[in-house]
């Protein structure tokens, strides 16, 4: 994986000097970009982002750790995030499920990227996310993978965006295939952006091959996630089928 980290964070000002040669100057960031932030919340009317509520049953949740676990693990931005073998291999009737804190942080990190982009860059639901969201209109609890696609011809400027924000999330591997957006540390949860690169009739992403028009532009689906509704790849049914099984399958 890519790790060459561009910092957006306020874990510490060590940190942030480390990081900051990376960081685009001020003048680089042009005016549109500024606007960007600087748009008034009628803006979040369009975008998922709009609704905050979270909800998470407490019952069959996994403990953070293991009584015997010497990581300082938790659900903070300075912290290693829950142990994940804890749920993972669960299942909808079986096993337990990602800690509610480990939910609304990987909550957290959705509304970010769409109040970072709805409006600015076209981008949508991806891989196991965009099953979780049409399957469940949830976040899958029984894994701590969030998945978005953008294409790399608009990567430039939502680096930037991401850079400028003012939240505190740290971004990590600049270039294709992928960028890494985390909650604070590079061991808390995070976010993949895989970014889509078209040649001929094809689209490569998440490492997969798709034919292009199931990713084309501008992701003008609908998905809907705790209330949110966010884009989708306009034939994410086909995306689906062709990454879960066909025959309907995966809807199950």
């Amino acid at each position: 994986e890519a790790v060459s980290l561009l910092a957006v964070d306020r874990v510490s000002a060590a940190a942030e000097d480390e990081f900051a040669y990376l960081r685009p100057p001020p003048e680089a960031i042009d005016a549109n970009l500024r606007e960007a932030f600087s748009l008034n919340a009628g803006r979040h009317e369009a975008c998922g982002a709009a609704n905050r509520s979270f909800a998470c049953v407490e019952r069959r949740r996994a403990k953070c750790k293991t009584r015997d676990d010497a990581v300082d693990r938790g659900c903070s931005s300075s912290q290693v995030h829950c142990d994940d073998g804890l749920f993972r291999g669960s299942g909808p009737h079986a096993g337990d499920l990602i800690s509610c804190c480990d939910k609304r942080n990987l909550m957290s990190l959705l509304d970010f990227v769409d109040e970072t982009f709805c409006g600015r860059v076209p981008w949508a639901l991806h891989s196991n996310t965009l099953l979780a969201a049409v399957r469940h209109k949830d976040l899958v609890d029984w894994d701590s993978g969030l998945h978005v696609v953008i294409h790399a011809e608009d990567m430039e400027y939502a680096k930037a965006l991401l850079m400028s924000s003012p939240r505190g999330f740290r971004i990590a591997g600049a270039d294709p295939p992928v960028t890494r957006v985390y909650l604070g540390l590079p061991e808390t949860r995070h976010l993949d952006i895989h970014w889509a690169t078209t040649f001929n009739d094809c689209t490569w992403a998440g490492e997969e091959w798709f034919h292009k028009s199931w990713l084309e532009k501008p992701f003008d689906g609908r998905c809907v996630i705790q209330g949110r509704t966010l884009p989708c790849p306009t034939k994410g049914e086909e995306v689906l089928a062709y990454l879960y099984g066909r025959g309907g399958d995966w809807r199950r």
